[in-house]
């Protein structure tokens, strides 16, 4: 008996991704990364400034692109479990192992592949590339993640984990048995759009006491607060060239010059960037009004 079409369709039917990134991603870029993408992060901090990105892809999503390079990205998808170092835009570049996929050295002339110089080994064997994996994440053990090899499954997700020096409970989320919330050390940046986004980002931004944007984003903040007019006043004429110049471009005869398409792109971005002026500087205004309320 043949299977029905909607038992074929459930079968086939593509699975979402899981993956965990490490890089150098400042924390108040979280935010903004999450709505952009339109997808929640789980943000877990880690030493040496990096953190851990934790994300649930949707199937139809094809790529993401959520820190800062270079980035170590585990990856399970359909139970395949890899792990990927990107340090440039290169795809040649790309640094990467699966632990599902069985690789074997034949040693030519010697009884076992152990018998040959270590410099053969690392030619044609993946140990240079999980060094390379191990050197960019802080705290990684080289020695355990390149013992990982030897394990398949569901051990190789944890085994690779730990070398790695992230908690247990990231094992579970790639594996699907944890949900980033319940991650040790995680929090969750939902993807709920541009506005409220701006929002998040500028209060991490200001709870660092390091950040180097505290003098000039004090001197923002007393315009917004006792002279919001100068900060509508410049949203409202940016906008204005922005609409202009996009509905110059879109109104064109075609065929259309490569200047009008690029000030019809340069319009719109105008058009995206006042609103985001707009949303920051209500932000800032009811942040202060907050404040003085709590005084």
């Amino acid at each position: 008996m043949w299977p029905s079409e909607e038992e074929t369709t459930e079968a086939t039917e593509a699975k979402p991704t899981r993956i965990v990134e490490i890089g150098r991603t400042p924390a108040s870029s979280v935010p903004l990364l999450a709505a952009l993408e339109g997808v929640d992060l789980g943000d877990l901090e880690l030493s040496d400034d990096h953190r851990a990105l934790l994300a649930e892809l949707p199937a139809e999503k094809e790529g993401w692109n959520f820190g800062d390079l270079p980035l170590v990205t585990l990856s399970v998808t359909d139970g395949e479990f890899q792990v990927f170092l990107v340090t440039d835009d290169h795809l040649e570049h790309i640094v990467s192992h699966n632990w599902g996929m069985d690789a074997a050295i034949v040693p030519g002339g010697h009884n076992k592949a152990q018998d040959l110089p270590g410099e053969i080994i690392d030619l044609v064997g993946d140990r240079l590339d999980l060094l390379a994996i191990a050197r960019a994440v802080p705290g990684a053990d080289a020695d355990a993640l390149w013992a990982s090899v030897a394990t398949t499954g569901e051990e190789s997700v944890w085994k690779v984990v730990r070398a790695l020096g992230l908690p247990g409970s990231v094992a579970g989320f790639l594996l699907g048995t944890t949900d980033a919330e319940d991650v040790e050390g995680v929090t969750v940046h939902l993807a709920r759009g541009i506005s409220n986004a701006i929002g998040r980002s500028v209060d991490i931004m200001m709870g660092q006491p390091q950040s180097m944007v505290k003098p000039l984003w004090n001197s923002y903040e007393s315009v917004a607060v006792e002279r919001p007019w100068i900060i509508h006043a410049a949203v409202a004429a940016e906008a204005i060239v922005g609409v202009s110049m996009l509905v110059a471009a879109v109104r064109a005869p075609a065929p259309r010059s490569g200047w009008l398409r690029f000030a019809g792109i340069v319009g719109g971005l105008m058009v995206v960037d006042s609103i985001a002026e707009l949303s920051l500087a209500k932000h800032v205004s009811k942040r202060f009004s907050r404040r003085a309320g709590e005084a």
